[in-house]
């Protein structure tokens, strides 16, 4: 009797409805995610954070869409109100088929520490509904700390911790940079470009890496920090 009562259940959620001669389907479009309110999420060791979270075509087991629902995506940073870009969102667009319980998988990546995002998941097709979301990522203790003094004809880059132990990153591209090899930390430090990965950093240590200019007319160089990696580029 049991599953005799869920079948008639069933059969009469998806009986179709007639209202003014037409033909009205069961349409469902929900999130376990974008239900309107702000949720919390903390960034990695890299700085950055990502969510992942579900599109629906159901309210539950038994009540699903009878048709076919088209999507998209839009992320928008709430501080300069700009959209994120579509390659840090995986399954921006998609289609959810009708029939029965079905759900796509949306991942947003890279989103920073300290910043709000908005959320919105719009269907296109027959059935308009708009789903939105407020994702703030939590500001992260800086574990790594830099800065650069130019000296004409080289720069030197210092990168520091407080607290933090570990492993320190430090990156540059070809920005005609020449890395002082004569360094124990960096004799193996390429021109041209490079990433350094320096294990085992203590607590509460300094050291200055020191990076002869191809052209001393070339502008400043800048560094910045995310997470415990260090890139060095032109300003």
């Amino acid at each position: 009797m049991i599953g005799a009562s869920a079948m008639i259940a069933a059969k009469y959620i998806h009986e179709t409805k007639t209202t003014n001669g037409a033909t009205a389907r069961e349409f469902y479009f929900t999130s376990d995610l974008l239900d309107g309110k702000e949720h919390e999420i903390t960034a990695t060791d890299d700085g950055t954070a990502s969510v992942t979270f579900q599109l629906g075509n159901h309210e539950d087991s038994l009540r699903y869409s009878e048709v076919d629902i088209d999507y998209t995506v839009n992320v928008v940073q709430n501080d300069s109100d700009t959209e994120i870009e579509d390659e840090n969102i995986a399954n921006k667009t998609g289609k959810i088929n009708k029939g029965s319980v079905q759900n796509a998988e949306v991942t947003i990546k890279n989103l920073e520490p300290g910043k709000t995002y908005t959320v919105t998941a719009t269907t296109s097709n027959t059935y308009k509904k708009t789903l939105t979301g407020t994702i703030k990522v939590k500001n992260i203790d800086q574990k790594v700390y830099t800065s650069v003094r130019d000296k004409n004809s080289y720069i030197e880059v210092t990168v520091w911790t407080v607290d933090y132990s570990g492993t320190v990153k430090l990156t540059y591209g070809d920005i005609k940079l020449i890395p002082d090899n004569t360094d124990s930390m960096m004799e193996t430090a390429k021109r041209g470009g490079d990433t350094l990965n320096f294990t085992g950093w203590k607590a509460n240590t300094s050291h200055v890496f020191r990076f002869f200019k191809e052209d001393t007319t070339k502008k400043s160089y800048k560094a910045a920090v995310n997470g415990t990696e260090v890139t060095v580029s032109e300003e």
